[in-house]
């Protein structure tokens, strides 16, 4: 369960990453199907490979501070040879498959920059993981931003863009910047669950620094409504650029979707925290990439092909919140439904009454007067 844990990167990143090339592809002008999935297949490789360097080479300098914290740590369970060579490998990886598939330059400096995050996250004497604001920052930067601007910058390799119009040249810095947000949101909530074991392993994070309680004020009133009104104010946008209505939609969708996180804190046994998280774990990694990938469809019935390998991969965290969303929608169902046929049988009451010329709240009709 642990180390399924620590692959949790696959089904949450990449998915957001691909949502963020689906968006690139439809917003650029896609291309044949056939290069979308092989584009795809590429990004999803590369991502792959440096899951694994980021996996390894993090619980590489934990491993001391895991023990004391009692935290599962891949590092330790490997071999010497393994805690060395699986991170070499992967890195060797990244630049293979781009050469294979004629990566643009811009896609090699984009995951190196990627890596160069890493090292600076976790290597001694930098360390940005134990800085504090540094560590919120690097860990948004290479888990969030990064990735969706990587999604991007390969949809305009799949499109062959090279010159962006005006409208569509601001879209990717506030693909950037919403990441940013959303991933300092994130990073904080798993900082304050972590607080105790952080302190014990002496590691000094943001909310360590601030303390718990000034930490979840800062996410609540601060990044919460930041990335909320981000998301919204993208999403029109985009709505306004592109001249179509299923932008406007998602944006509506969004803002129930995080008014209903917002005050399921009540419900029992919720982890207030768990507030932090207004879009990472739905919007982003499911809506976005169906949402885009459903445009995309409208235009080319080929794109099909691409749903179905999507689904086919992340099968699992896509239909459990389907099941989530039916499970909830049915009792909502049987409630419009009684309603429904309360005020039908209710109107129609008070229409044979009025035919029947029976009083009506103890008033007589016309036709006994």
């Amino acid at each position: 369960m642990n180390l399924l844990r620590k692959a949790d990167w696959f089904t949450t990143k990449v998915p957001m990453a691909l949502g963020f090339y689906y968006l690139g592809l439809w917003a650029l002008g896609p291309p044949l199907p056939g290069r979308a999935m092989y584009t795809a297949a590429a990004m999803v490789l590369a991502y792959l490979c440096s899951g694994i360097f980021v996996r390894f080479y993090n619980d590489l300098f934990d491993m001391a501070a895991d023990a004391r914290a009692g935290k599962f740590n891949l590092a330790s369970k490997a071999s010497p040879f393994w805690r060395v060579a699986a991170p070499l490998l992967a890195t060797a990886c990244i630049p293979l498959i781009l050469l294979a598939v004629g990566a643009p330059l811009y896609l090699y400096a984009l995951m190196g920059v990627q890596h160069l995050l890493y090292l600076a996250y976790s290597t001694p004497p930098i360390r940005l993981k134990n800085r504090a604001l540094g560590g919120v920052l690097a860990d948004a930067a290479y888990g969030h931003a990064m990735p969706a601007a990587i999604g991007w910058a390969f949809a305009a390799f799949a499109t062959q863009e090279a010159v962006f119009s005006e409208a569509h040249r601001a879209l990717a810095p506030a693909i950037f910047a919403l990441q940013l947000l959303s991933g300092a949101s994130n990073i904080l909530k798993h900082q304050i669950e972590d607080h105790d074991g952080d302190t014990a392993a002496g590691i000094r994070t943001l909310v360590v620094a601030l303390g718990a309680g000034r930490a979840w004020k800062l996410g609540l009133l601060v990044l919460a409504p930041l990335e909320l009104a981000g998301v919204l104010v993208f999403l029109l946008y985009l709505a306004y650029i592109k001249q179509s209505a299923i932008p406007a939609l998602l944006a509506l969708l969004v803002l129930v979707h995080a008014l209903l996180v917002y005050t399921s804190f009540r419900r029992k046994g919720k982890r207030e925290s768990e507030r932090l998280l207004l879009f990472q774990n739905e919007v982003f990694e499911t809506w976005f990439p169906l949402s885009f990938l459903g445009l995309l469809i409208s235009r080319q019935a080929g794109y099909l092909i691409l749903l179905a390998g999507h689904l086919a991969i992340f099968f699992y965290a896509t239909f459990r919140r389907f099941y989530h969303y039916a499970a909830k929608a049915v009792p909502l169902g049987w409630w419009i439904r009684e309603k429904a046929i309360i005020f039908y049988y209710h109107r129609l009451l008070k229409q044979y009454a009025r035919l029947r010329g029976i009083p009506d709240n103890g008033k007589a009709s016309k036709s006994e007067k």
